[in-house]
């Protein structure tokens, strides 16, 4: 045997073959063990993620700097919405107060206590807390929150879209606090058919951010309470007008506030009303014209989710756990909502995963219509509208979704069972 042959022979022998033997059942092993190795993969990019905004960038909590700022404009006696004033002699930052009158004055009053340093320990505490809940509870509270299948929703929850589940702990924004007690507060609604804590969390969560209430789905879809819901409507209304008696001047820059970022597409984020915000510019000049054409499109989609949600619910029996109905409801109240934020987009990662998970395993129609809406909205990556692929995405796997449960002829009971142990 030639000296080149016995080379390439020792070679393979002991050095490609048993390569390439490792090789396969390394890749092996990580198909069959696929869970763990998202949780791992997930997790490994989510801490070098927060590692580098807080080392690398050295930033972290820019929301709740807005907060601050409108605290010490009041205290000088100024408006928490004079915006100007504020990047003048307060702060540089481009992060403007955009809650109601009240609120400011809540947080103003609370900010001798907040603003310590065991007043922040609570409150970084509690966003931690309320972030974790998120996925935990759209998961369905499982026993063995460790296991794989748990873990990697948390990873995907904290990595996908831009980060979002990340960046809405450390962005210190009050979204945190107010989507955490949400969803905790739907799951016991659900699970023990009793609406009370709901009631009260989504008052105080509507206050602080109004667009919340777009929850109001999940009770009258599944428990029929139209004429709680209708009360609870107005009653939050005759509510939210102390916000005038409070201070008349405030509420109107409130409003007015309100009124000029609804035009923005950017303070939007990637609803379909900004969606629709940004189409209608290419036609019309950026006039009141915009806004009002792009709200009533949006009125007319979150008919079209409320027709389909009630079909839906029609169809399936009322959920005894917080099951894939209700995080179909869930997805549902975020896509009514005008405004849709990264932060937003990282709470409905479960959901997406969970009801794409289900349709990939049953196949049927319901996947071709996820396939499909998703496969348009790729196409949106060589377009202007290229931020709204995501949101695209999502709307596909709901309406995915709703399509199975409508045309599917059995219920999905082997299905729920693994899910739900």
């Amino acid at each position: 045997m030639a000296a080149s042959d016995q080379f390439q022979s020792t070679v393979d022998e002991y050095l490609v073959h048993p390569f390439s033997r490792r090789v396969s059942s390394t890749l092996l092993r990580i198909v069959a063990h696929w869970d763990w190795a998202l949780a791992i993969i997930t997790s490994v990019i989510g801490a070098a993620y927060i590692l580098y905004i807080l080392l690398i960038t050295h930033s972290g909590f820019w929301d709740f700097e807005a907060y601050i700022d409108a605290v010490q404009a009041m205290k000088v006696g100024m408006s928490p919405y004079d915006f100007l004033y504020i990047v003048q002699n307060i702060n540089s930052g481009t992060l403007q107060f955009v809650y109601p009158p009240l609120v400011a004055a809540f947080l103003y009053g609370l900010s001798g206590v907040a603003l310590t340093t065991i007043g922040l320990t609570v409150l970084l505490t509690m966003a931690a807390i309320s972030t974790l809940a998120i996925p935990y509870v759209l998961a369905g509270c499982p026993r063995n929150w460790f296991s794989p299948k748990t873990l990697y929703l948390f990873g995907f929850f904290f990595v996908l879209f831009g980060f979002g589940g990340i960046r809405l702990f450390l962005s210190g924004n009050i979204q945190s606090l107010v989507c955490g007690a949400i969803v905790v507060s739907i799951f016991i609604a659900i699970k023990r058919q009793d609406y009370w804590l709901f009631w009260i969390v989504l008052g105080i969560s509507s206050f602080i951010k109004f667009y919340f209430l777009a929850f109001l789905l999940v009770p009258l879809i599944l428990d029929r309470k139209y004429v709680a819901s209708i009360s609870f409507v107005l009653i939050f209304g005759a509510l939210f007008t102390t916000n005038y008696f409070y201070d008349p001047d405030l509420f109107w820059q409130f409003v007015s506030l309100i009124g000029r970022l609804s035009r923005e597409p950017e303070i939007a984020g990637f609803s379909l009303y900004s969606f629709a915000i940004t189409a209608l510019r290419m036609a019309f000049p950026n006039d009141i014209r915009v806004s009002i054409i792009a709200s009533g499109l949006h009125i007319t989609f979150a008919l079209f989710v409320c027709m389909l949600a009630y079909s839906v619910a029609q169809k399936r029996t009322r959920p005894e756990r917080f099951d894939l109905l209700s995080c179909w409801l869930f997805m549902s109240a975020y896509l009514i909502s005008p405004r849709l934020l990264e932060y937003d987009m990282a709470v409905l990662v479960v959901p997406l995963i969970r009801l794409g998970r289900m349709l990939l395993l049953q196949r049927g129609i319901g996947l071709a219509v996820a396939g499909g809406i998703g496969i348009c909205g790729c196409i949106l990556i060589r377009t202007p509208f290229v931020q709204w692929v995501g949101t695209i995405v999502l709307v596909g796997v709901w309406v995915g979704s709703a399509v199975h449960w409508l045309v599917a002829d059995r219920q999905l009971n082997s299905f729920l069972k693994d899910e739900l142990a």
